[in-house]
């Protein structure tokens, strides 16, 4: 393009200093006690330890990751929302100090599910959850969750 007179020259100088070879997860398997931890609190999971860290590694190390970091939160994402039982970390799922905590994560994440099963689309979910589209509403704010509500209706 810059040969063409569409790029400037100078600016591609400037970019072709900026070349990072980054390696493909699959070839970088030893990173995973480093990405783990880190994907984990963006996606502000309980912390974790070191063990922790290690059994969930041992599940992905057998794994060719083609959408390399991006899949690997998508699958940390999917594993903390509906851990498989005989996988699941002991400290992902600290126990609540009190009824009113327990209850709050349980609507949080039967909101969350609900939500998923439905695309994201509120009034489906309301309906199927047999309340008013502005109680659930409410109910997704309450629990921080009205950002991940889709704009369709």
């Amino acid at each position: 393009m810059a040969r063409e007179g569409h790029f400037r020259q100078d600016l591609l100088f400037r970019l072709q200093d900026l070349v990072v070879a980054v390696p493909p997860l699959r070839e970088r398997l030893d990173d995973l006690p480093l990405l783990v931890p880190a994907l984990l609190a963006n996606l502000r999971a309980p912390p974790v330890t070191a063990g922790e860290v290690e059994t969930i590694c041992q599940q992905l190390i057998g794994q060719s990751w083609p959408g390399n970091v991006r899949q690997l939160e998508s699958w940390l994402k999917n594993w903390i929302t509906f851990p498989p039982r005989e996988t699941r970390v002991p400290g992902l799922e600290r126990p609540e100090k009190s009824l009113a905590q327990a209850r709050a994560r349980f609507e949080r994440e039967f909101l969350r599910r609900a939500l998923a099963a439905n695309g994201g689309r509120r009034q489906i979910t309301a309906d199927s959850l047999g309340i008013s589209r502005v109680a659930l509403f409410r109910l997704l704010r309450k629990h921080g969750l009205a950002s991940t509500v889709s704009t369709k209706p």
